[in-house]
Formats: structure tokens, sequence, C-alpha cells
């Protein structure tokens, strides 16, 4: 027998512009080289083939879970990027409830919407340098009744939050038909889209905003506002006979240094509301208000709220400065129980003023179950209380802090 020892097959050529060399034991001849090179060959076109696969698969696999992502609410959820400026909030209205974070961007708003119950939206922060909402569409001139369809914002739900962003409108002047206040503020709770003076609940009040009825246990907090681009900062709409009126509801620390009309009203028969450590400034009428239908406003509470220059700006008007000391910086037109603690006013007519120089309440009552106290004042002189008309009921009215209301008149939201 003879003995077959290594055979140096020399260089063996394995395409792809590569030359390996080896040596190779017990190899008879070329062929068997020639199958080596065919094995190779077929191990890279197989890495290549599943290289290309995945790199074009890889994108379905993206979008699939995107797709799958914003088809099921969970109970935090982050607003996705959208070619449609308007997703984020039709996302938030279609959801049905959840959590939702806001990036620190700009997100524009075309309308008016109604959030679900159980929602809320936290933006990344106010004062125009974390999340910023941004009104935007064709100009408009009129928001009551039919017109409605032009304001820009949110309306509350049931057990929703909304807070901590920047809100910018794009009003520049009192609206023609908002002379007599129907509405116009970022964030508004569902009811009348039109106004009126109601000693009673109202039949027909224009039409609806939202889902027609008041809502309870809703927060708002921490919002600014761009000066002068909404009517208002903050509105609660009156409500139909037979429809509930709206009931815990709390607002903090809301900001905004300049509206065309009113700071913060509270029209109809609500109970229960707080707004707290809010700064409002140059508004076009009163600076916060109670607007009671007939006397059914309750357990109404100012806390820890600053309030300056409430100046008049008629219908039509885009005068910034307004007409000099002509409102009040708290205005209670009829309802029964009503409190004002710690707050500061400057610049006004009034500090606190029940029915107005005109001896006018606007459809809202007094009567002998009505009750309200004003303690702990800063800012203007005098008598921090003004009586525009009788008022039957109790009042407490002093400059200086004496620890509050007695706990039969405090609110729930006293806290």
């Amino acid at each position: 027998s003879s003995h077959l020892g290594s055979r140096n097959l020399g260089s063996c050529h394995l395409g792809s512009g590569r030359l390996v060399h080896a040596q190779f034991h017990w190899v008879q001849s070329w062929a068997q080289c020639i199958l080596l090179r065919e094995v190779l060959l077929l191990h890279t076109l197989m890495r290549d083939i599943v290289k290309a696969f995945w790199a074009g698969f890889t994108p379905w696999v993206i979008l699939l879970l995107a797709i799958v992502g914003s088809a099921s609410p969970s109970a935090s959820s982050s607003i996705f990027t959208s070619s449609n400026e308007f997703e984020w909030i039709n996302r938030i209205v279609r959801s049905g409830g959840g959590e939702f974070y806001l990036e620190a961007k700009t997100y524009l708003i075309d309308r008016q919407y109604q959030l679900p119950p159980n929602t809320s939206i936290h933006g990344a922060g106010s004062g125009g340098r974390g999340t910023v909402v941004k009104a935007v569409g064709e100009p408009y001139s009129r928001i009551c009744n039919g017109d409605a369809k032009n304001r820009k914002g949110f309306l509350l739900g049931d057990n929703t939050y909304i807070g901590k962003f920047h809100f910018v409108g794009m009003e520049s002047q009192r609206l023609l038909d908002n002379g007599l206040l129907c509405g116009g503020a970022p964030i508004e709770t569902p009811g009348c889209a039109g106004t009126g003076r109601w000693e009673s609940p109202p039949t027909d009040c224009g039409g609806s905003t939202g889902i027609g009825r008041g809502v309870s246990n809703a927060v708002v907090e921490d919002i600014t506002i761009q000066a002068f681009t909404t009517q208002q900062a903050f509105y609660m709409a009156p409500t139909r006979a037979g429809v509930r009126a709206s009931s815990n509801i709390r607002v903090q620390s809301v900001v905004c240094h300049g509206t065309w009309a009113d700071g913060m009203n509270i029209h109809g028969a609500h109970e229960d509301v707080a707004a707290e450590g809010c700064d409002l400034r140059n508004t076009g009428d009163d600076t916060f208000a109670i607007w009671s239908v007939g006397a059914g406003a309750d357990r109404i509470v100012f806390r820890h709220n600053t309030a300056m220059n409430p100046w008049y700006r008629p219908a039509g008007s885009s005068a910034r400065p307004g007409m000099y000391r002509w409102n009040y910086c708290f205005a209670v037109y009829g309802g029964r129980a009503s409190t004002f603690l710690d707050n500061t006013c400057r610049g006004a007519r009034n500090v606190v003023a029940y029915g107005n120089w005109y001896y006018d309440l606007f459809g809202g009552k007094f009567t002998s179950a009505s009750s309200s106290w004003v303690e702990g004042v800063r800012g203007m002189s005098g008598s921090p209380c003004y009586f525009g008309v009788r008022f039957p009921g109790s009042s407490h009215c002093s400059r200086t802090w004496h620890g509050g209301p007695p706990r039969r008149l405090e609110s729930p939201l006293l806290v």
C-alpha cells in the first residue's frame, strides 16, 4: 500500500475578491477545492439574503407595533408623532380615558374638544418653555350660540385632570357677541352655548357645548395663557333645565396677564368650586366672578389668588387698557355660600362686590339663605366689600386674617 501524506493545493480562489490559502489534508484533486469554494459562496449568499431580509422587514415591524399601540389605550400613554397635526388631541378624544403625557413642544388645536371621562392630560411645563398648545384656524368674531363652533380649547369631563402647559389663543378683541359673556376660555365646562340673565335654568340656551351637562371631580392646574389671546382664562357654562350643573371643580395656579373679557367666570348653579393660587391681571371685565342662575351657585371658594386691573372692555373693543378701575376683583351676582380668603386685589373699583354699581345681578339672586365670608385682603385700602344690591343673608368682611370661616360655612374643597 502506498502512503498518502499531505498535499499542498496552493492558493484556491474562493470568489468575492478574496484569496484564501490553506493546507488541506487528504485532498485528492482540484474538484474538492471547487466544492469547498461553492459551499463558501452559498454561505455568503445566505448571509446576505438574511441581512437584506431584516433590513427590509424592520420598518414593517415598527409600523405594526405603532398601530397596535395606538389601537389599544393603556393606563399611561405618550402622545406619538403623526403627520396629522391634530391627531394628538383626536387620539385622546377617541381613547375613552387614560393618562396622556405631552412633550416639550408645540401642539396645534383647531376647535373645542370634549374630554372623555377619567382622562388626565399632563404637559411638560407651563410658561412657554415646556408644552405649548396653540389655537389655529380661520379668523372669527363670534363664539355664542351656533358660533360656539369657533371656540378653541378643552371641555372638562367627569374625573378629569388637565395641566402643566402654556396656551396661546388667536383672539385680538372682545368678540362681537360676547358683551354678555357666553364663554371663550381655553378650559371650560360643558353646558349652554348661549347666555342670558336667567333666574332659573333655561329650557333653551342657544344649543350646547360638548356633552351639554355639568361634570364633577375635575382639576385644572398649572396653566399659563398668552396675554390678550383669549376671552377668559376659565369658564363654567350654565346648564339647561333638567340637566345637572357641575360640582367639585378645582382650578389651581392658572396665570394670565391679559384677557378681553372676564378672567374667570362661574356662571350657573354649580356647587363646590375652588379657585386657588391663580394670578389674573389686566382683564376686560371682572377678574373673578360668580354669576349664579337664580340662587343656585353654592360653596364657591377663592383662596390665595391675585387679581389686578379689571378694566372693562365692551364688545368689539381691542383696547388693552380698557376703562380704568371700572370693575371688580371679585364679583358676586347671586348664589348661596361664597368664601374669599387671603386674596390680593389692586387697580379695581372694589375688592368684592355683591351686584354691580348699576344694582344689577344679571339673573342671579340672593336670599336669606345666602352667606359670604371675606377675610385677609391685601392690596386696596378701605372696606373690602361693596353691596350694590340688598343682601338679605349673612356676611363677614374683614381686611385682616382671623383664622377663616367657622366650620359650618366651610366648603369641602377648603382643605
